[in-house]
This record gives structure tokens, C-alpha cells and sequence, in this order.
């Protein structure tokens, strides 16, 4: 009896702290936000309307993160905007500050459990993104795409709305 107690006010806790970074986001209607959610500077975030981000993603937003109307992002997804500039030198100390470059993430994509998107990206429209795939680069509208570096295999399969 008491660990469910316990795991009541963890529960509620964790929606509680998810709201208040999501006020701090730009976010449009009908938006699920699973819990385990982490965003750094949350107000770089735009998320259109009827987004679902599930368990344990992570959003660094040193540079704007926009995502799309109609998006899904799976399970412990990633998305990155900085990285770490590197030195050409001998020492240990080879790494210098961060260079930070936008994500933009189109209308109606979809990224499976366990993707990381780069710096720099934008996947357009309709994109698909497979389960593991790191996408280092741009990737094309309404298509498959997988694989680490992530690249398109296929285009997405359309179905017409009337057999939905």
C-alpha cells in the first residue's frame, strides 16, 4: 500500500515538473508529453499542434528546436543542437567551446525508439525515421529513412484517407 502511495506522488511530481517546462516551451493544442521528458533551455522549443513525444526523450536547445504539426517521436529519442568544437593541437586539451546550429522537424514525421538527431538537421515532411538511427544530415520529405549515419531507403508508403 505504501509503494503505491510512493509511486502516486512520484507520478504526479513528474507531471508537475513537465508542466511547468512545458510553459516554458512553445507548444500548440492536443501536445502529449510522457513522462521522463528533459528539455535544456526549453523556451528555444516550438512544438505544433498534435505533437506526441513519448517516455525519456531529451531536447539540448542551445539553438532552435521546431517541430511540426502531427509529429510522433518514440521512446528516448534525442535531439541535439550543439557540439563541441575541436582543436587541432597535441595537447589533452583539444577541445575548445560549442558550436550550436538549429533542428527543424517537419509536418507528420515520424522517429522511432532510440533516434538522435544532430546539429544542423531538418527532416521535411512526411520523413520517416527508423529505430536507432542517427541522422547527421538532411533528410527528404516522405521518405524511409535508417540507419547510423541515417539515409533514405524507400519512399513512405501513402495511404488514402478513405481506407484509414
Amino acid at each position: 500500500m505504501l509503494i503505491k502511495i510512493i509511486y502516486k506522488m512520484l507520478f504526479l511530481l513528474e507531471n508537475m515538473r513537465i508542466s511547468h517546462v512545458r510553459k516554458m516551451m512553445h507548444v500548440g493544442e492536443n501536445v502529449a508529453i510522457k513522462h521522463g521528458f528533459k528539455a535544456s533551455r526549453p523556451r528555444k522549443i516550438t512544438i505544433g499542434d498534435g505533437v506526441s513525444i513519448h517516455v525519456n526523450c531529451v531536447m539540448q536547445a542551445q539553438a532552435p528546436i521546431k517541430i511540426g504539426s502531427g509529429t510522433l517521436i518514440a521512446a528516448n529519442c534525442t535531439i541535439v543542437t550543439a557540439n563541441h568544437t575541436i582543436t587541432v593541437s597535441g595537447d589533452n586539451n583539444a577541445i575548445g567551446g560549442t558550436e550550436s546550429k538549429p533542428v527543424t522537424i517537419g509536418k507528420n514525421c515520424w522517429l522511432g525508439a532510440n533516434v538522435t538527431i544532430l546539429p544542423g538537421v531538418t527532416l521535411a515532411d512526411g520523413a520517416i525515421i527508423g529505430a536507432g538511427s542517427v541522422v547527421t544530415k538532411d533528410m527528404p520529405a516522405n521518405m524511409i529513412c535508417l540507419g547510423s549515419p541515417a539515409r533514405p531507403i524507400k519512399p513512405r508508403p501513402i495511404v488514402p484517407e478513405n481506407e484509414l
